[in-house]
């Protein structure tokens, strides 16, 4: 069996453990192997093939007539025209998509690794076409052949519509707890340097395990379970579950959220860092929209006349700019 036919047997996740043996060691022998081997990683990661068959855009088209009430807006037609012109080479989002040579998951497994940089989010559809809307300052990785199973590794925020597979449950992987899916749209936030990780309900059914796999609590729509890492609680709370996804429409929503929490999600999103040096501040609370397209300045200015808050800002070469708040 050539390389070639290995790769595709990989990437179609039908190949045989041997064959997944065999596939490695011919991208050992040479450099040139190894850099076919990301090429097509990369565009299977992007496209989910090669090309679009006949039956293939028939499904695309089914579901863009079958949309589910409450379902985001990644779901119009605008973002399957993206993915067919994907699948056509124009390449958008490599620059963003960071492939090692290969990434290898603790079971020596090769993942993709999506890294996505402040001020952007990106939207990917996974193996199985289930779709994904990463947020800024966040890392997302996965099999590419789903061999090991619907399972993705996150550090930071991501917004999931997954496909349902009762035999094949899905998995999200944070550092602090699984959340094990039924088919849904759901939110993840768990970001490392956070002293919490949230994950919210919009439709479905997902349930949260902790790290030996114990079964903690599983969530109905409009509900969200926020689990603290300095006291190991877990606590579920009705919420409005819009809120926490309208970051993938552009928009961040806070509804009593204090000013340090408000400070990090900027910080994420402009790649700027935000010192608060009057620590009342740092938890006085906060409700209102941001747009996200909206510059910086903007967002000071708006915060300014509504409270008492001052600032400024320090540009800085070596770095990114310091906003200095009292």
């Amino acid at each position: 069996m050539t390389g070639d036919d290995l790769i595709d047997k990989y990437l179609e996740a039908s190949a045989t453990e041997g064959e997944v043996k065999s596939l490695f060691a011919w991208v050992d022998e040479s450099e040139e192997n190894k850099a076919e081997f990301m090429r097509r990683k990369r565009l299977h990661a992007l496209t989910g093939n090669v090309e679009i068959s006949p039956g293939a855009w028939q499904k695309v088209q089914g579901r863009i007539g079958v949309q589910k009430r409450g379902r985001r807006m990644f779901l119009r037609f605008a973002k399957y025209a993206a993915v067919l012109a994907l699948a056509f080479g124009l390449g958008f989002f490599v620059s963003d998509i960071r492939l090692n040579s290969p990434i290898l998951s603790d079971g020596g497994v090769a993942m993709v690794e999506i890294v996505v940089p402040s001020g952007k989010t990106r939207e990917i559809y996974l193996p199985d076409s289930s779709e994904v809307t990463v947020n800024a300052g966040s890392v997302l990785r996965y099999d590419p052949s789903f061999v090991s199973g619907r399972s993705v590794e996150l550090e930071g925020e991501a917004l999931f519509d997954i496909v349902t597979n009762k035999e094949k449950p899905f998995v999200v992987r944070t550092l602090v707890h699984d959340v094990k899916v039924y088919g849904t749209v759901f939110n993840v936030e768990a970001y490392p340097e956070d002293g919490f990780a949230n994950t919210t309900l919009l439709e479905g059914s997902v349930g949260i395990n902790d790290k030996q796999g114990v079964d903690l609590v599983r969530l109905n729509p409009g509900e969200r379970a926020k689990y603290k890492k300095e006291t190991g609680i877990l606590r579920v709370e009705a919420v409005n579950p819009e809120h926490a996804m309208a970051w993938a429409e552009g928009r961040m929503v806070f509804r009593n959220v204090p000013l340090q929490g408000i400070a990090k999600k900027l910080e994420r999103w402009y790649g700027v860092e935000i010192n608060i040096r009057n620590k009342k501040l740092r938890s006085e609370p906060y409700w209102g929209t941001v747009l996200c397209d909206k510059p910086i300045v903007q967002i000071m200015e708006v915060l300014r006349q509504t409270s008492s808050l001052r600032y400024r800002i320090e540009k800085r070469e070596d770095g990114p700019d310091l906003i200095l708040w009292d």
